[in-house]
């Protein structure tokens, strides 16, 4: 069973679940006594770990961590059984009340005020007692967490000044008990630290000495200091040796971009003229022989000047002058060139030199290098050691001024502190009212529980079938669809209603899920069958009839009950000639179309059951029934046939056989489980083909039905039969 199907048992039985819940409820709420109101009182604690013991469960060893030295751990230790059993002395205080006050408090003002709040709160035996009897003392609960070293101790009593004794002797238990603690904690650790303070110093001598043992062996005066040094010189010579490599690395690609340029100064001064950019002309102006030749081509451009002022261009001075211009301009053009190349070639080879001399400095201090490798590796194993030793050393030294610290301050205290100290006494007590809200709720939700479960057992002892869930648990049959209950006569056939109905779209869903196949044809005989009679088996025959007939199938009802026929009165016809007359004979075969009436709904015929037969069950033999259904399907894509009840008679049995499809029809709260399970049986012992099952008459849906149907009666109402808007 799901959730759903419990749920649609308590929709199903609300009216007896309401009921039960609410004697339950009424039973439940006056026969439970109501509790007497109380009074409630609150003290005050301060839980915090004392000084000393602070100093030594701080230490880094925790060499004594007490056992409730946490604010979490006393919350839970105020209300615990060792300070329970003190409680009943601090209740009736008596002779414990001076030296009491002393503790608490060293001003004699307040001692004088807490000596009233104890007077009034100290209780007689009897009223210990009473305390004792009523279970008020288990009933005290602390409230605070680990943030808040505040913490509140709430008790109960039944009067002010019981509940007023009881909170303060509690926080006055608490704090003589955590006091005990402190103390016994503080004699236990002043030992334990006078042990690890001698163990400890022990250890710092013997690390100290096999520190120094380390770095004498190693073969220098400080290992320290030595093995520094030689990381510290490692690390210079590798940087002047990256720095060695990218200056060489510098200076070779320098050269490449001189014997690049050289090559370029070559191209251009074969191009005739030869051709000088703006940064050779530059680099080759500086060279004394090409400053002495541009003198030199700066007179001739002057006498050239003044011989034209004074000759025609033809004169010979002129010619000759312009000849030595010419020569003068080549030669300059030449030793700029051969100037540059010069450059080039100086520079490469200053560049190469250099670099012969940084190889020979990173050789050296390669070698270098490699004896401080050297020296290290052989320092390596020591200066482990001698960092594991001194590591070690660095914390028992640390370790000892610590123990040290510690020392003093437990060995200069001769009493400590408690855990809890008393921080506030109850002066008051405040009336209660007993809540009986939660009381109220639980019998709530115990009195629909038990209404729910009796709901649950009048379900399971119901025998009828109610729901879809009953046909799958006891059946074990698909449900194929499940039809309301209706009220009106008229309104349960569909060839008295309009297409575009509720019912009729339920009708033909089924009509599909009964003839679909994925692969061949589907069934073209259907028997209706039901277990009892009274389910609604021919009211479902002429729907299945009329749906089949509406998707266009040529749909014959025959009405096969022959001992109680009902369809001819459903559907106005008369039952002079039927189907007894095929199976008897009196009418031939052949002659079948005789019998086939007429309906309203096109492509639906009917054939009634016919006169009565003295024995209708020897008519349905097979030698007569399946030339009679043969003939019949020869003029009909669908033929449904009305059976009587199948535990009634067992005509709908040897029909059922004779079928392609077998529909069982039940009555939703008429049928008994076990006749339904019963009428499978006989339909599986002719090897039926059983669709499905239809539940008729379904009552949860009813309301549903009605509510759909006249919602959309203004719509739907307004088509005839056949589907027309009038």
């Amino acid at each position: 069973m799901t959730f759903k199907d419990f749920l649609r048992i308590l929709k199903r039985r609300w009216v007896g679940l309401v009921v039960v819940a609410a004697v339950c409820y009424g039973i439940l709420h006056f026969s439970v006594p109501r509790p007497a109101p109380y009074f409630v009182a609150q003290s005050k604690v301060i839980i915090q770990v004392p000084d000393p013991l602070s100093a030594l469960s701080s230490y880094r060893q925790r060499l004594l961590i007490p056992p409730a030295g946490t604010t979490a751990t006393w919350i839970q230790l105020i209300t615990q059984k060792n300070v329970r059993n003190r409680v009943p002395d601090f209740l009736t205080l008596g002779k414990k009340s001076e030296s009491l006050l002393e503790k608490l408090t060293p001003f004699p003002e307040e001692q004088q005020k807490l000596k009233k709040i104890l007077e009034l709160s100290t209780c007689t035996p009897e009223e210990v007692e009473r305390i004792n009897a009523g279970g008020w003392m288990e009933r005290v609960s602390t409230r605070g967490s680990e943030e808040t070293q505040l913490v509140e101790i709430v008790a109960h009593g039944p009067d002010q000044k019981l509940a007023m004794a009881l909170a303060n002797a509690y926080a006055l238990a608490a704090d003589e008990y955590s006091r005990e603690i402190a103390n016994r904690d503080l004699q236990n650790g002043r030992p334990k630290v006078q042990d690890a303070l001698t163990k400890t110093h022990g250890n710092v001598n013997s690390k100290r000495k096999e520190r120094d043992d380390i770095s004498r062996n190693s073969g220098v005066i400080d290992l320290s200091l030595a093995y520094d040094r030689l990381q510290k010189d490692y690390f210079e010579i590798l940087g002047k040796i990256h720095e060695v490599g990218r200056q060489s690395l510098g200076n070779e690609l320098r050269a490449d971009i001189l014997r690049e340029k050289r090559a370029q100064v070559a191209v251009l001064r074969s191009e005739i003229p030869p051709r000088f950019d703006r940064r050779m002309e530059f680099q080759a102006s500086g060279d004394q022989r090409v400053q002495s030749i541009l003198s030199e081509v700066e007179r001739l451009k002057r006498e050239l000047l003044e011989a034209e002022r004074k000759y025609t261009p033809e004169n010979p001075k002129i010619v000759g002058l312009r000849a030595s211009l010419r020569q003068a301009e080549e030669q300059v053009a030449g030793i700029k060139f051969q100037s540059l190349q010069d450059g080039y070639e100086s520079e490469e080879l200053t560049l190469l030199v250099r670099n012969e001399f940084l190889k020979i400095d990173k050789k050296l201090l390669e070698t270098e290098l490699q004896k401080i490798r050297e020296a290290i590796e052989r320092l390596a194993d020591p200066w482990d050691k001698f960092q594991r030793v001194s590591a070690e050393l660095n914390a028992d030294s640390a370790a000892l001024d610590e123990l040290q610290r510690i020392s003093v301050q437990i060995n200069s205290v001769q009493e400590s502190p408690g855990f809890v100290r008393t921080e506030d006494l109850a002066e008051t007590a405040t009336e209660t009212q007993p809540s009986t809200g939660r009381n109220l709720w639980l019998n709530l939700v115990v009195s629909i529980l038990v209404g729910a479960g009796v709901a649950y057992l009048l379900e399971q002892m119901n025998t009828k079938i109610c729901t879809d869930y009953d046909v799958k648990r006891h059946v074990n049959i698909p449900v194929l669809t499940v039809i309301p209950k209706i009220r009106g006569k008229e309104e349960r056939l569909l060839i008295n209603t309009a297409k575009a109905t509720i019912l009729a779209e339920d009708f033909d869903k089924l009509v599909t899920m009964v003839t679909f196949r994925e692969e061949g044809p589907g069934p073209r005989t259907l028997t209706v069958v039901s277990p009892e009679k009274g389910e609604g088996k021919s009211t479902v025959s002429i729907n299945i009839a009329v749906a089949a007939a509406r998707q266009g199938r040529r749909t014959l009802l025959v009405d096969g009950d022959m001992r109680v026929p009902s369809i001819h009165t459903m559907l106005a016809h008369g039952n002079d000639a039927g189907f007894s007359n095929l199976l008897g004979g009196t009418i031939a075969v052949a002659e079948v179309d005789r019998l086939c009436k007429p309906s309203s709904v096109e492509n639906l015929s009917v054939i009634t059951s016919g006169p009565k037969s003295d024995n209708p069950y020897s008519l349905l033999e097979a030698r007569t029934l399946r030339p009679v259904i043969e003939q019949l399907s020869r003029s009909f894509d669908m033929i449904i046939f009305d059976t009587p009840p199948l535990l009634l008679a067992g005509d709908g049995v040897k029909l059922a056989g004779a079928s392609d499809a077998v529909l069982m029809v039940i009555g939703a709260n008429e049928t008994d489980h076990r006749k339904a399970m019963w009428a499978k049986h006989l339909l599986e012992s002719v090897n039926a083909q059983i669709a499905g099952v239809v539940l008729n008459k379904a009552e949860e849906l009813g309301e549903k039905y009605y509510y759909y149907y006249y919602y959309y009666s203004g719509y739907y109402g307004s088509y005839g039969q056949k589907g027309v808007r009038t």
